[in-house]
């Protein structure tokens, strides 16, 4: 080599810079494609799948949210609400389940979807027992609101009844022993209605509570107002008041 000549050496100098240059560049496409297939693998399968996660993740605590609201509240705006969030959450699970599908990279994602998608549905089943039985208790609230409201008419004619006659008779100097009939008519009536109102009270306090123990404490007041009941219907005569009477006792049975 010491016996090249300068065009030689100048030719291998070249020669060498060209191959070295060839080198570099054939290791700077190899790592530009390693580069591309992992910029497409992030975009066409990364990014999708955490956009997926996340947006999963968003729709399902709406959904908890909105549900949440709907069983503190019984809004239907926000049954609709909570629906509709829930429907997304299917939807993007759908979408994780088709993406997951479609490369052995996303296997785990696939498999965390159909999981997540096995939950969101028992958890719709619950919404709509929920929403079964929110019907459910408006339908006995207007039951309970029915039969307190004959309730309350039947004892009022009744006692408007008694006042009207003990009034009468006071007029008219009617004998003590009937004044004191008529207010043992009068005054055990009262007390009906007093139980009936604690009645009322009760039931609604413990559903503004959402305390049921407060019912179950009505047990007295009902055996109240059937006692008292019992002792005044040997003490009327007239039809019209027995078969108030008989409505007041039937309102109680239906309320309890």
């Amino acid at each position: 080599m010491n016996h090249w000549t300068i065009g030689k050496r100048i030719n291998l100098g070249f020669g060498s810079l060209i191959a070295i240059t060839l080198l570099l560049g054939t290791l700077a496409v190899w790592r530009m494609w390693a580069v591309k297939g992992q910029a497409t693998l992030l975009v066409t399968e990364n990014v999708p799948g955490a956009a997926l996660a996340n947006n999963v993740e968003r729709a399902a605590l709406l959904t908890m949210y909105d549900i949440r609201a709907y069983g503190y509240t019984e809004e239907a705006a926000f049954l609709t609400k909570g629906r509709d969030s829930l429907a997304e959450v299917k939807k993007h699970l759908a979408d994780a389940k088709s993406l997951g599908a479609k490369s052995p990279n996303l296997t785990k994602l696939k498999e965390a979807a159909e999981r997540a998608e096995v939950q969101a549905l028992a958890y719709e089943q619950l919404v709509n027992q929920t929403v079964a039985k929110d019907q459910a208790i408006e339908q006995n609230r207007g039951a309970l609101d029915s039969s307190a409201q004959s309730f309350i008419k039947e004892c009022a004619a009744f006692l408007a009844n008694q006042n009207e006659k003990f009034q009468q008779e006071t007029a008219t100097n009617a004998p003590a022993a009937m004044l004191a009939e008529r207010l043992l008519k009068i005054n055990p009536i009262n007390n009906v209605i007093a139980a009936g109102n604690a009645c009322r009270l009760a039931v609604w306090r413990a559903q503004a509570e959402r305390d049921p123990q407060r019912i179950r404490g009505t047990t007295a007041s009902f055996e109240t107002i059937r006692k008292t009941l019992a002792q005044i219907e040997p003490l009327v005569k007239q039809t019209a008041n027995q078969q108030q009477l008989e409505a007041i006792g039937g309102s109680v049975n239906a309320y309890e």
